[in-house]
């Protein structure tokens, strides 16, 4: 028994040094200097309401592996003792947080993760519905919207109607997820109909239901006349909306107010920046979500904001454009055929051609786009095709043909196309993004033209919009210089709006501004085509 006693003595001693050593040599470890920290992930891109696990490693591997972590924002993410970071983001646009690890041994030796914590919306109910223009507005509208779900589908009446009568669903609702890569919202049906077979110059009203029978709010439109009878219609530009501010759309409000004090109004036309960030879908739903959509046609154009990717200002894609805004699907005429973005559509007598300048850079970019010269190919063919259809001819982009008194815009190709605009006769070719008015003298062959009696007779007026966007509507005043070679009226950069008035026999811009006065207007008369 003392042996055995005096052995198992021995045994525990033993395994006690082994422990002790053990434990020396862990201490050391610990007291080994960190050289360098590293993180599993350097950028993540992450929706509110997500989660991650960083996970933090110090070198050497015998250095100490003990972290703090911290959050550049807690407002947008936060961060566990473990590295778990939770993200939110309760504004309508991208935020980014930084989150760093840093040694507890050593508080020099740190590593970030910069997150993007995107806006989570998810499309709970049928929203974003846009009316357009069809191709013949006398007898025809495109209808678009936004559904959570399969099977949604469109009920229509007259104005007097008060039963909803005709329902049209689209096969698009049951099968067609949207295209459009947001950084912000979830997947949806996007769903489209051409209402055809109306009757001119009449007030329709709808309403959109889903495949529960949940019922979206009930709006209106008016068709086109199927004559020369006298219309008139609004033309905006350059809202770039972010995130919601009321003072946006109450431009567009006032704007559109201070017209119909003096006409009544058909539709809109808004050639470009609708939204400050293509791909951040509450941009655009700030449009829908506010009733400015609910009860007039609205014919958009895309400009180089609609394009833009969420966090720079980086030329992408249409597809946010196209994913929203309701156009008819006439991109191709006989032989020739465009992006999608271009449309074109006739409204009384009235021939709207309506071209998508940003494309041109999508072509020089990558394989995606149209040329300039594939638009201007197929603006031949479509003024061709509708000869005889139309007394007046207005061109639309965004990008800019003139600057200045006396300097063309070289990005809005002023050189390419002014030889076809008098070829055809082109009355108005309208354009934005300089935020700035500026109206020229009429315009053949590079030539300024006279007025005839204070009309134009001859040649095609150059329209630059203002913006919509800003703190008020401004007041103007003309400071284009006497010796102008292109400009009769150049307001400078401010807050104002215009407005068409049409007749059989002429068609008269009115630009207007602070308490709505006029400041400029002119008027072109009908050409013999």
């Amino acid at each position: 028994m003392n042996r055995l006693l005096k052995g198992l003595v021995l045994f525990l001693v033993a395994l006690s040094l082994v422990f002790s050593f053990c434990a020396c040599t862990q201490k050391g470890e610990a007291a080994s200097a960190v050289e360098k920290v590293t993180l599993n992930k350097k950028t993540l891109e992450l929706n509110a309401g997500d989660s991650f696990t960083l996970i933090a490693s110090a070198s050497p591997t015998d250095a100490s592996q003990d972290f703090v972590w911290t959050s550049s924002s807690s407002k947008y993410a936060t961060v566990s003792e473990t590295g778990l970071v939770t993200v939110k983001n309760t504004t309508d646009d991208t935020q980014t947080v930084k989150i760093t690890a840093t040694s507890k041994s050593d508080s020099s030796k740190k590593a970030t993760c910069t997150i993007t914590v995107k806006v989570k919306t998810t499309v709970s109910k049928i929203g974003m519905i846009t009316c357009g223009p069809g191709e013949n507005a006398s007898e025809s509208v495109v209808i678009s919207w936004h559904s959570p779900s399969k099977g949604s589908y469109l009920e229509y009446t007259d104005a007097g109607g008060s039963v909803f009568s005709n329902s049209v669903a689209n096969a698009d609702c049951n099968e067609v997820l949207s295209s459009a890569d947001w950084a912000d919202i979830a997947t949806h049906y996007r769903c489209k109909v051409v209402l055809s077979g109306l009757s001119p110059d009449s007030v329709y009203k709808y309403q959109i239901k889903d495949a529960n029978g949940t019922v979206a709010d009930t709006a209106s439109f008016k068709t086109a006349a199927a004559d020369t009878t006298n219309f008139s219609f609004m033309w905006l530009s350059d809202l770039h909306t972010p995130s919601g501010s009321s003072s946006y759309i109450k431009r567009i409000n006032e704007l559109i107010s201070f017209a119909k004090d003096q006409t009544d109004l058909d539709f809109c036309l808004f050639t470009g920046d609708m939204v400050e960030k293509g791909q951040v879908y509450k941009h655009w739903n700030y449009w829908s979500s506010n009733g400015l959509l609910k009860n007039m046609v609205f014919a958009f154009l895309p400009g180089n904001h609609d394009y833009y990717d969420h966090n720079s200002k980086t030329r992408t894609t249409n597809a946010y454009f196209m994913d929203v805004c309701a156009y008819p699907d006439n991109n191709d005429c006989n032989s020739k055929s465009v992006a999608d973005s271009n449309y074109w559509f006739i409204w009384n007598k009235v021939l709207f051609v309506c071209v998508d300048s940003i494309s041109d850079e999508g072509t020089k970019m990558s394989s995606a786009g149209t040329s300039v010269s594939e638009q201007k190919a197929w603006f031949e063919e479509v003024v061709k095709a509708n000869a005889g259809k139309y007394d007046y001819l207005v061109f639309a982009q965004h990008y800019p043909f003139f600057k200045e008194d006396n300097k063309y815009c070289d990005y809005g190709n002023y050189d390419s196309w002014y030889p076809l605009f008098d070829e055809y006769g082109v009355d108005f070719a309208l354009s934005s993004d300089e935020h700035a008015y500026l109206r020229t003298k009429p315009m053949l062959n590079d030539v300024a033209t006279e007025l005839e009696g204070g009309k134009v007779k001859t040649g095609t007026v150059y329209v630059v919009s203002d913006q919509t966007e800003g703190g008020a509507i401004d007041s103007l005043s003309n400071s284009a210089s006497p010796t102008a070679k292109y400009a009769a009226f150049n307001a400078g950069g401010g807050v104002a709006g215009a407005y068409f008035t049409v007749t059989s026999s002429e068609m008269t811009l009115h630009v207007i501004g602070q308490g709505g006065t006029e400041y400029d207007s002119v008027t072109v008369v009908k050409k013999d085509r």
